[in-house]
């Protein structure tokens, strides 16, 4: 890390301002005058000048076998050992794996490249010594396993999910995708086992520490658990309790089944609502249960129990929604201290969240690991080196679980710090939505719009459509147009209208009585256009009947939905999917079409029309 430029504040002045602001102005004069006593430093006894000419001058090398090596550790790492450990190579590597789609990183390190030589993973479960698990995780394991009331409660994992746990264990950072939504039961257990190896490892360091070593941060959560639903959020916690028991204190665990459960009455509600209206599969795994998006919960690890809504501060595990945690970012005077020292980030159904309010995430995701605004109760001889000088960022974990792939989601996973780097696990999608479509004798087009940039290719989509389709569409009836969101709803509603064409709209904004209208006059043919949106459909998934013309302005970010458009098209009707994308889009249309398809659609030059009957 870089020395602060002349004037700048460096971490440590930071911390020192936090700690003793009359300290910290002292300071900054001694600075200014470049008259700095060596005392000044060794006041807060945070580093021995002598110890650390001492290390810099040793040589550093990788002396531990990766596999025998507990990577749990290098948390408390001194930074340039850690960093020397984790140097990358600089050279391009294809990860070529069968359970996974190949892709090339630009450069790898130490850990990756032994992540991808793996052959033959062992089961986290029934192996768990090859894996470090703490003992009061591997006993609990245990008893579950032999007891056959609880045979339900460990999944079998396949060869995906045992590597996927691999390479949690190595604290690399992960991105996860699958499809199928029944697979993600399974992916839960294994990260919450992780998180419950996590902290019974820092509980079992904190006991074992001397007095000079450092092994805390600066404020007590290390883990960070980020999903967009109650019901995702029950699931976790409930993985957590099986591998963890909970305090003797039935009140909180009360609390939990009320607060993230249903009543069965409204459980019984929703289930006849899922079979009347026939939602699909995908749909009912994922919002069954409550769908609350603002909750929180602190979750405090202590004498081998789980205290459930403990204070944050106290807190081991924090499990939110961005919208949950809102009011601690966005307030006058915001409080998000108890992020300074996160190690491990789990952001579940990524998609979802996206659907939701991507902001939200991003500006969660900022301020993790932020230098401390107020200082609270600690020793600062216990805080490591590493997090007094703003590496904790460096160090820290991330892991995002989607069903889907999304440039937006690899432009954040591409930009995280953590040193021992990253790996896309990318499930192959066995769906052929285009062979789907042929079946029922759709006709599909697809068309390439020009795009020079990422950032504008939505609004470069809704502008072809609205030039060269709009003047095209009087007389014509069945007409469904699908864009992103709201945001893009008023651009295109002007446009319908200078165009004297009968519209109606449904979207998230609207009533459920207008929306109840609108979808009635359309599937009469009363109106010959509606208007809706994906995000509308992702969380609502009507099959919005007397469709014979779709127009989908860029591709759906949730590849099911391509096959809702496909239910939705009208029998002994002429039908056709009309389609536009651009360049960056591959990653989308690869989902819909297929690996082998997707290449032609992207060489294509702009404006050209692919068609498949």
């Amino acid at each position: 890390m870089s020395p602060p430029r002349d004037g700048e504040e460096s971490n440590l002045d930071k911390l020192i301002k936090v700690i003793d602001s009359k300290e910290y102005n002292k300071r900054r004069k001694l600075l200014d005058s470049s008259e700095i006593p060596e005392e000044n430093v060794l006041n807060y006894d945070i580093l021995n000048e002598d110890e650390d000419d001492y290390e810099s001058e040793l040589p550093l090398q990788y002396t531990e076998n990766i596999k025998e090596k507990d990577q749990y550790n290098s948390y408390n790492e001194d930074y340039e050992k850690y960093i020397n450990e984790n140097k990358p190579d600089g050279t391009e590597i294809t990860f070529n794996n069968p359970l996974f789609a190949s892709y090339k990183l630009r450069q790898s390190t130490p850990l990756l490249k032994y992540l991808m030589k793996l052959e033959d993973v062992p089961d986290p479960i029934t192996h768990m010594e090859k894996y470090h698990t703490a003992k009061p995780i591997a006993k609990r394991l245990q008893n579950l396993m032999k007891n056959k009331k609880n045979k339900d409660d460990v999944p079998t994992l396949k060869a995906n999910l045992k590597y996927l746990y691999e390479c949690l264990n190595t604290y690399v950072d992960v991105f996860y995708v699958n499809s199928r939504v029944s697979a993600l039961n399974s992916v839960r257990f294994v990260y919450s086992l992780h998180i419950a190896n996590h902290i019974a490892k820092s509980a079992e360091k904190k006991k074992e520490t001397g007095e000079e070593e450092r092994c805390e941060g600066f404020t007590r959560p290390k883990v960070l658990i980020i999903c967009g639903l109650k019901c995702i959020a029950k699931e976790v916690i409930d993985n957590m309790l099986k591998l963890i028991p909970g305090s003797k204190s039935n009140k909180n665990l009360e609390r939990f089944r009320s607060d993230f459960s249903l009543p069965e009455e409204d459980i019984k509600d929703q289930v006849e609502g899922f079979m009347k209206t026939k939602k699909p599969v995908d749909f009912v795994k994922t919002f069954s249960g409550n769908q609350e998006d603002a909750f929180k919960m602190g979750i405090r690890y202590d004498g081998g129990l789980l205290h459930l809504y403990s204070p944050f501060y106290s807190s081991d595990v924090i499990v939110a929604s961005p919208l949950g945690l809102r009011p601690l970012l966005s307030n006058k005077e915001p409080d998000y201290d108890f992020l300074s020292s996160i190690e491990v980030v789990i952001a579940d159904r990524v998609d979802i969240i996206k659907f939701q309010n991507w902001r939200l995430f991003t500006d969660l995701m900022k301020v993790i690991n932020r230098p401390l605004m107020k200082w609270r109760d600690g020793d600062i001889n216990k805080i490591r080196i590493s997090a007094i000088d703003g590496q904790v960022e460096e160090y820290r974990q991330s892991v995002f679980i989607s069903t889907s792939k999304n440039v937006v989601f690899n432009s954040i996973f591409k930009n995280l710090k953590n040193r021992r780097g990253g790996l896309k696990l990318l499930t192959p999608s066995k769906s052929d939505y285009v062979l789907l479509a042929s079946k029922f004798k759709i006709q599909q087009m697809f068309i390439k719009v020009p795009c020079t940039d990422v950032k504008t290719s939505r609004e470069d989509c809704l502008d072809y459509f609205m030039e060269n389709m709009i003047p095209n569409l009087d007389e014509i009836k069945g007409v469904l147009i699908v864009i992103q969101d709201y945001t893009q709803y008023f651009r295109l509603a002007k446009r319908l209208k200078h165009a004297n064409l009968e519209f109606m709209a449904c979207h998230e904004s609207n009533t459920a009585k207008h929306m109840k209208m609108a979808r009635q006059k359309f599937s009469t043919g009363e109106v010959p256009i509606l208007v809706t949106t994906y995000r509308l459909l992702f969380f609502k998934r009507y099959i919005l009947k007397g469709s014979s013309k779709i127009f989908l302005i860029q591709p759906p970010e949730y590849a099911q939905l391509y096959k809702d458009f496909v239910k939705m098209a009208e029998t002994n009707r002429s039908n056709t999917i009309v389609s536009y994308y651009t360049k960056y889009d591959g990653m989308l249309m690869e989902t819909i079409v297929g690996t082998q398809r997707v290449a032609k659609l992207m060489e294509a030059p702009d404006t050209k029309i692919t068609q498949y009957h």
